[in-house]
């Protein structure tokens, strides 16, 4: 079986499916809650997700053509790094670097007060804890 090919449907369309589907559950919803048939806590989640898809929605709607573009650019991005081993090599080391940063980031805990002569520095070694102190060498 073959595959439809997708419509392309503006965002500013989509936003107001969005909010005809917001005003339906204003109707519907509470004789769903009548019933029995949900509670008044999932009314909200449902009112409180669809807002959210709407309001996002409008939000891109106002930027569409950039968003569309910028899309299009980063999937043109994503196909060179994949078949360009030159690209794949610096990936690669950018990410290994990110590794290490975040890695030194996790050892070290800036924002805590430090005891009496740490100058305020809690897991900073002490050599480091001074470089602050005087003109740099």
């Amino acid at each position: 079986m073959t595959e439809t090919p997708r419509a392309i449907v503006p965002l500013r369309i989509q936003a107001d499916e969005a909010h005809r589907e917001l005003t339906m559950r204003h109707k519907v919803y509470p004789g769903q809650v009548k019933r029995g048939k949900m509670t008044e806590a999932e009314a909200q989640v449902g009112y409180d997700v669809m807002r959210a898809i709407r309001d996002t929605l409008r939000l891109f709607a106002e930027y569409e053509t950039e968003i569309r573009s910028a899309l299009r650019n980063a999937i043109e991005a994503r196909r060179t790094l994949e078949s360009d081993p030159v690209a794949q090599s610096i990936a690669k080391e950018l990410d290994a670097r990110a590794v290490e940063v975040r890695e030194r980031e996790e050892q070290f805990e800036f924002m805590e007060p430090g005891s009496e002569g740490s100058g305020g520095l809690v897991g900073v070694p002490p050599s480091d804890r001074l470089a602050g102190e005087g003109p740099a060498p």
